[in-house]
C-alpha cells in the first residue's frame, strides 16, 4: 500500500487525532440551563451556585428584570439539577486519559517501526489502530454526556476491533479476511492479554 491514503500520513502525532473527531465538541455539556434554544449548556464539573446563577440571568432577560431580583424570586436550588458525582467523574476521565494515552504511544510506535515488506497485513493492522481512537473517544464523548450503557456497547465493539487488529497483524498479505472469525480474534488477544476474556464478560 502506498503511502497516500494512510491515516497517519500526517506530520501531527495520535495524539492530536482527538482534536479531529466531529461528533462531539471539546466540552460536551450534562445539563442544560435556562429556556428553549437560549438555554446554556454548563460541563458535568459546573457549580450549583453557578447554574443558579446563569438561570437567574436567562430568566431576568426573558422577564426584562433586574439580575438580583431574578435570582431572589424565581431561583430555586431544587430547580436546578444537582452537579453530577464528580468522584466517579474524574475517575472515568483518569482512566480514559490513561488508555488513550497508552493507546496514543502504541500507534506512534506503530508508525516509527513500519516496514513496508514485512509480509504480513502490517500496514491493514496499524489503521485499524489508528482509527480505534476515535472509538475510544466517542465512548468517553457519550460517558460525559451521561450515556453508560451505550458506553458499554461501543468499548465491547472497540475490544472486537483491538483483537481483529492485533490478530490481522500475524497474518500473511494472501489472507483472505473474510475468514477471520471474530472468535478467533477476540481467542488470541486473550492469549497475549490475560485481562481480556473477563473485559469482554463484562461488557456482554
Amino acid at each position: 500500500m502506498s503511502d497516500i491514503g494512510r491515516p497517519w500520513n500526517s506530520t501531527e502525532s495520535a495524539e492530536s487525532y482527538r482534536k479531529w473527531f466531529p461528533v462531539f465538541i471539546d466540552h460536551p455539556t450534562f445539563d442544560l440551563v435556562g429556556f428553549g434554544e437560549e438555554a446554556v449548556g454548563l460541563s458535568k464539573y459546573a457549580t450549583l451556585d453557578l447554574k443558579r446563577k446563569i438561570l437567574a440571568a436567562a430568566i431576568a432577560h426573558k422577564l426584562r428584570i433586574s439580575l438580583t431580583y431574578a435570582e431572589k424570586r424565581y431561583v430555586r436550588d431544587e430547580q436546578i439539577v444537582q452537579p453530577r458525582d464528580l468522584g466517579l467523574s474524574r475517575k472515568i476521565d483518569r482512566l480514559f486519559e490513561s488508555g488513550h494515552s497508552g493507546l496514543s504511544s502504541y500507534v506512534e510506535s506503530l508508525k516509527d517501526n513500519f516496514e513496508d515488506n514485512s509480509g504480513t497485513l502490517d500496514d491493514l493492522s496499524n489503521q485499524f489502530f489508528y482509527r480505534n481512537l476515535a472509538g475510544l473517544d466517542a465512548a468517553k464523548k457519550l460517558s460525559d454526556l451521561g450515556y453508560l450503557c451505550e458506553v458499554a456497547v461501543i468499548l465491547r465493539s472497540l475490544l472486537e476491533q483491538f483483537a481483529f487488529a492485533a490478530k490481522v497483524r500475524t497474518l500473511p498479505v494472501e489472507s483472505d479476511l473474510e475468514k477471520v472469525k471474530p472468535i478467533e480474534c477476540v481467542n488470541y488477544l486473550k492469549s497475549i492479554e490475560r485481562g481480556v476474556g473477563k473485559l469482554y464478560g463484562l461488557l456482554s
